[in-house]
């Protein structure tokens, strides 16, 4: 609380990073909101650097010193990190609870249901979770729950400390993909999006975003190339539980400037608005950065500080 207290007296609060990694490259994403447009968003694109996957534990030295380079790319500290991790790290589940149960009750909850599906003791998990929806007639709450192995997040936090960066919060890739494409909807072209929504992510290996809400999201591969779009687009809204593509409100197909892949031809009867966004281009960013990288911290840089 006195460090917290200290920055905002002297007008240095620590921002908020996006960030996402795997095994080949690391991306950073920092917004300025006191710059103009154009120059509001500072990112930084690091491959990691092969060597370093040699010895034991060397690739953490990589990691570590190529997060220093790239923080240093996007300016000055102190900074606290928001960092988009795998799905299939975090498991999602959906429970509803008596409606006046406080905090930690849901916190102690969060950890039962972990262990529940986890086969590990308690003190090996990391659990959260979010209130969804009340429901007055029954005396019941939605509630969201999230969690992982410990290990997971001890290996991150080893990184990020030695690295000199506080790692403040972690969530999904797919929850970050999401929140980037509503974020640039809705401040870039003043439009708020519909559930339920898909996403088609035009990316090297092109992949489908179902959200049936803003938390209830879904993702499927997609062949861009050889096989029916449309399709494969009504194939995945059905594995997502829904009749077709006309319960879809709106198809969003979020794409790169200079895209390798050729634009989806879809079928006249799709009966869907299709809108085309290129979140470079309205960014005014013309780095070669990868999509989905890009994307993810993106969706992790619009966090709100945690301090």
């Amino acid at each position: 609380m006195k460090h917290g207290f200290l920055r905002w007296l002297t007008g240095t609060p620590p921002a908020t990073v996006g960030a996402w990694w795997n095994d080949s490259a690391l991306c950073l994403v920092r917004i300025n909101d006191q710059a103009e447009t154009q120059s509001r968003i500072h990112v930084a694109y690091d491959a990691l650097i092969q060597a370093f996957q040699g010895g034991s534990g060397s690739f953490d030295v990589g990691r570590i010193n190529v997060l220093k380079s790239s923080l240093d790319q996007v300016g000055l500290p102190p900074y606290q990190l928001a960092l988009a991790v795998p799905s299939a790290d975090v498991f999602i589940q959906t429970i509803r609870v008596p409606a006046k149960l406080d905090d930690d009750a849901l916190a102690q909850l969060a950890v039962v249901e972990a262990v529940s599906n986890l086969p590990v003791p308690p003190e090996e998990v990391c659990a959260d979770y979010v209130r969804v929806e009340l429901d007055e007639k029954s005396g019941q709450e939605v509630v969201r729950i999230a969690f992982c192995r410990r290990e997971i997040i001890d290996g991150l936090m080893f990184v990020t400390d030695e690295a000199g960066v506080s790692l403040a919060q972690v969530d999904r890739d797919l929850q970050a993909f999401h929140d980037a494409i509503c974020w640039l909807r809705e401040n870039t072209e003043g439009k708020t999006v519909a559930y339920p929504m898909v996403n088609l992510i035009m990316e090297q290996s092109p992949f489908v975003l179902v959200a049936r809400d803003p938390l209830d999201l879904l993702h499927y591969p997609i062949d861009i190339e050889n096989s029916d779009v449309t399709e494969q687009l009504r194939a995945c809204t059905r594995r997502a539980g829904m009749s077709d593509l006309q319960d879809v409100k709106e198809l969003i197909v979020v794409r790169e400037i200079d895209a390798p892949l050729t634009e989806p031809d879809f079928n006249a009867d799709l009966r869907v608005d299709v809108t085309r966004l290129n979140p470079f281009e309205v960014l005014g960013i013309r780095d070669q950065i990868p999509l989905a990288p890009f994307l993810a911290a993106l969706g992790m840089a619009i966090r709100k500080s945690c301090e």
